[in-house]
């Protein structure tokens, strides 16, 4: 019960996150003004920002789900 459970959530986690795609290039009042000025300049510092944030943000949850597929595969091996 507690897998089905926990593979829910994270499917949960990945449409809210696929849905609010335009909330996830939020950024701090600073970064946020620093990056208007370099798109002001020409520079593509913001893009690179953003990305770095996407990076940072969806890292943890790859780690996670490839820690939990890994865990499912050897506990398989210990009933089976």
């Amino acid at each position: 019960m507690f897998k089905k459970g926990l593979l829910n959530l994270v499917f949960l986690a990945s449409l809210l996150m696929i849905i609010y795609i335009n909330s996830v290039f939020a950024q701090c009042a600073m970064c946020k003004l620093s990056a208007e000025t370099s798109v002001l300049e020409g520079s593509d510092k913001a893009l690179t920002l953003n990305l770095g944030i996407i990076y940072l943000f969806v890292f943890p949850y790859i780690l996670i789900i490839a820690l939990y597929f890994i865990y499912r595969k050897y506990s398989a091996k210990d009933h089976g």
